[in-house]
């Protein structure tokens, strides 16, 4: 085959649709420094136009390692940047989590205007060890930017939100008659009068307080980040926190579409063990019918973007009632200020989940990872590595995986970034805790 006409097949696999379904906005503002998840109207037409004979020979070199089913078959081992891994780790004995997070870089193959720059990865983590100074208390959290500044949301997300907490958490726990400018003491004060305790005042541990301060902590954040010198017109973040703590309760905060599950094993040590998990979070997709019932009443509508054949491409997406911006696949998310006029909310869903001697680890991960992987395909992959108490391999491996689902099925590699905590073995931990209390019910999270 001659080399003109090797081009052209490469260039004409390319499929619009998939590449479409990658991006969370599509926005006409500044078509040149659109990056990650933000995909403008002038770059859907470049990519129409994408194989003129002077973008041909440059297209062909980008998506040779990709629309090759032979360079497919000889892809090299995952390789990741020492700055994508964070190799941070802790003992398992005396009640303390094992963990590991690891972040990968995405791939555009498409942009011409772009220069074919490396993709900023707009995904952020984080990991505090004995937060709110208590022992063994953990904040775990993965955040997933999109639009121009979506790094720039997630990075200030990541540390708005545990920093409100702890705020909010000194404020509750101060001794009283302390003036402090603040509306939390107010906002609790019903559940002290009603339960006629005033001590509840003090503990980090009653689940109702936990709810507000997770839920008040959220909203400071995003008014915070309105305040700041970054343009969220048309960018965000999406945020998955939980927090493990001594009392043996996890809870998770949800905003947007990273998720977390929890992994079980049941009849550990026996022929009749067996491996499951718990969703802990759902994805907020504006096609679920309570998301897309608020959406509506606040001004907006759902609905999947257009071609000029009138066919519906990609995913369902949040736009203004009367214009065609701005295209966001999620129902919830920080920053976005033009879909929040939509309807789109930062509001959390909050679960509250007693830990038992089953709960084996707790797993928070981006949509890189949960687009072609399963949450049972995933506890699939991480059941070895948690019996051995090795996080870092187990997240490479799913890493891994996620890269080699996204080659095979995709043109482009979304960011991808996880977080494996291996709990503490039942010896560790004692008697975990009881009860339970949920702001979001749990035959709305999705099985496994």
């Amino acid at each position: 085959m001659r080399i003109k006409d090797k081009i052209h097949a490469q260039t004409k696999n390319v499929n619009l649709q998939k590449v479409l379904n990658r991006y969370k906005c599509i926005t006409k503002e500044n078509p040149r420094q659109s990056t990650g998840r933000g995909m403008s109207l002038d770059h859907l037409k470049n990519f129409k136009s994408i194989r003129n004979k002077e973008r041909a020979n440059i297209i062909s070199r980008e998506l040779s390692n990709i629309t090759s089913n032979k360079a497919r078959k000889s892809l090299e081992p995952l390789q990741l940047d020492k700055e994508e891994f964070s190799p941070e780790t802790s003992s398992p004995l005396g009640g303390r989590l094992t963990f590991a997070k690891m972040t990968r870089t995405g791939y555009i193959p498409v942009l011409p205007e772009t220069g074919f720059k490396k993709k900023q990865n707009q995904d952020s983590s984080i990991i505090l060890q004995n937060f709110l100074g208590i022992t063994n208390n953990y904040f775990l959290g993965v955040f997933d930017g999109h639009g121009t500044n979506g790094a720039k949301v997630s990075g200030f997300i990541k540390n708005a939100i545990p920093e409100e907490i702890k705020r909010a958490y000194e404020e509750l726990t101060s001794p009283v008659g302390t003036d402090i400018n603040s509306n939390f003491k107010t906002m609790t004060a019903g559940f002290i009068n009603k339960d006629k305790n005033p001590a509840r005042l003090d503990t980090y541990q009653n689940l109702r307080f936990r709810t507000k301060i997770i839920e008040q902590s959220i909203d400071n954040a995003q008014k915070k980040l309105k305040n700041r010198a970054i343009d969220i017109k048309f960018s965000g973040s999406t945020a998955n926190i939980c927090l493990v703590g001594p009392d043996h309760v996890l809870t998770c905060a949800n905003v947007g579409d990273s998720r977390s599950i929890l992994i079980k094993c049941h009849n550990e040590g026996t022929k009749q063990e067996v491996w499951t998990c718990k969703a802990l979070s759902r994805d907020h997709k504006p096609d679920l019918s309570d998301e897309k019932s608020r959406i509506e009443s606040n001004g907006g509508r759902v609905a999947c973007f257009r071609d000029s054949n009138k066919k519906n491409i990609g995913p369902p997406r949040v736009w203004l009632k009367r214009a065609q911006i701005p295209g966001l696949a999620m129902s919830r998310s920080f920053g976005d200020e033009v879909a929040c006029c939509a309807g789109v909310t930062h509001k959390p869903e909050i679960q509250h989940c007693p830990l038992t001697q089953e709960d084996k680890a707790v797993v928070l991960a981006s949509d890189g990872v949960w687009e072609f992987l399963s949450n049972k395909q995933v506890t699939n992959i991480l059941t070895n590595y948690i019996k051995a108490h090795k996080p870092r391999k187990g997240c490479e491996k799913v890493v891994s995986e996620s890269v080699r689902l996204w080659k095979l099925r995709d043109s482009v590699i979304d960011d991808i970034t996880i977080i494996v905590a291996i709990l503490p073995s039942s010896q560790d931990t004692g008697i975990r805790g009881k009860g339970v209390y949920s702001s979001l019910s749990c035959n709305r999270l999705p099985s496994c």
